[in-house]
């Protein structure tokens, strides 16, 4: 087995115990390309916010604190930063923050509810889901690579 094939089983097998274990009431969770962390978007307190811990199950760290709900997490191919979308502008939006949680910065702001990110390494992009009011308009859009 290779390392990197060791490294996701060990993710994989962390993070499941974890939530098996009620120890992190999780979802969404992902793991950058190197697999030493997860971030995964957690429920305490009524609200929903986004942490990373190590992939071997020690150091859990809450990255976004606001009293909005955060959602989701995507890591970006390098792995330095991590998107995800939140309620703290009044409807879902997307955002982006450095991996150690620092510079949140809102990518999108528009009436439709913007969620679900996914990074495209060629090119460099950021795509995401958008939900509209009227009954059946839902787009893929993308943040380009400035991102």
């Amino acid at each position: 087995m290779t390392t990197t094939t060791m490294r996701w089983l060990l993710l994989c097998i962390t993070l499941a115990a974890l939530v098996a274990l009620a120890v992190v009431p999780a979802f969404a969770a992902a793991a950058p390309p190197d697999g030493t962390r997860i971030a995964f978007t957690y429920y305490l307190g009524g609200n929903w916010q986004i942490r990373v811990i190590k992939a071997v199950g020690s150091g859990q760290t809450r990255l976004t604190n606001n009293p909005a709900y955060d959602w989701g997490t995507a890591w970006s191919p390098d792995g330095s930063k991590i998107a995800f979308w939140s309620l703290r502008d009044g409807n879902y939006e997307i955002y982006v923050m450095n991996a150690d949680g620092t510079n949140q910065t809102r990518l999108t702001n528009n009436p439709a509810n913007d969620r679900q990110p996914a990074w495209s390494p060629f090119p460099p992009a950021l795509y995401f889901a958008q939900t509209f009011a009227e009954p059946g308009r839902d787009e893929l859009s993308l943040v380009g690579p400035e991102v």
